[in-house]
């Protein structure tokens, strides 16, 4: 748990919502202390309010929020033009500063310590590799861990596999006991079958409206049966051969034709 403070002129400087946020995703990244970092090879100094930037953990950890990579690289455009942030690449690595950073208020579980020196010495040997993780590791790997369905293994890999499939920049994390993979899962426990659950990943990426919020997680198609059958009745409707007005009108003529016909042979039966 954690709390962001702003200054209010922030919510009109970034009306996008997703650079809005895409901004509290840097201050919560950003160091409120000077360290020291080693990343391939090379020794970083962060001042308090930088961070070592990269688009793929980013979208990693925005993607349940709608962020893909290309909406993260848009957002961090944004931030920059608005002076909110500032960017700076050497040798590959790209280091963010947010702009003014002693203005915000940013109280996160992880945050370092108040006795954490500000200097703190370059660790040599085994310890470099911890002082790396920070940077590359993904805590989010280590949650949910807990596999609510093992019977189910081989379905859920089957859906899965289909899911990555259709959504290449989604679902990089997902890992059997994973939140995600167990919610596939809870719906093929509720009966759904394989194919109804591939019919509504198929379902979600045709849908204008998800498709326009890029809303395409797992938990989006999955969470819920009523969202599950929006889907796969969205698919086999996108599979229906379209009939121009023309044509119906010609049915409907043919119909009430035949109808007409049916009836005077009837009445001149009775007759």
């Amino acid at each position: 748990m954690g709390r962001v403070t702003i200054p209010l002129d922030i919510l009109s400087d970034l009306k996008e919502p997703t650079t809005l946020r895409f901004f509290f995703w840097c201050l919560v990244q950003a160091t409120p202390a000077e360290i020291t970092l080693t990343v391939r090879g090379q020794t970083l100094i962060l001042l308090p309010g930088q961070f070592v930037f990269n688009r793929r953990r980013a979208t990693t950890e925005l993607e349940d929020f709608g962020l893909t990579e290309r909406k993260i690289r848009t957002a961090l455009s944004r931030c920059v033009a608005s002076q909110k942030v500032s960017q700076k690449t050497s040798q590959k690595i790209t280091v963010i500063t947010v702009e003014n950073f002693g203005i915000y208020e940013v109280t996160t579980s992880a945050s370092v310590p108040k006795n954490v020196p500000k200097n703190v010495p370059e660790l040599k040997n085994k310890d470099r590799q911890r002082s790396e993780s920070p940077v590359v590791s993904n805590a989010r790997n280590t949650r949910n861990t807990k596999d609510k369905h093992p019977a189910l293994i081989e379905a859920i890999t089957q859906v899965f596999h289909h899911y990555r499939k259709t959504f290449p920049t989604f679902g990089r994390t997902v890992r059997p006991g994973h939140k995600d993979w167990n919610l596939i899962g809870d719906r093929i426990k509720d009966g759904y079958s394989i194919d109804d659950c591939i019919s509504a990943i198929n379902g979600n990426s045709v849908d204008d409206w998800f498709k326009a919020k890029s809303f395409h997680s797992i938990k989006y198609i999955f969470r819920d049966t009523e969202k599950m059958d929006r889907f796969i009745l969205t698919w086999q409707n996108y599979h229906r051969p379209v009939i121009s007005d023309k044509t119906q009108r010609g049915i409907r003529a043919a119909t009430a034709f035949v109808n007409r016909q049916e009836e005077t042979h009837g009445t001149e039966r009775q007759g």
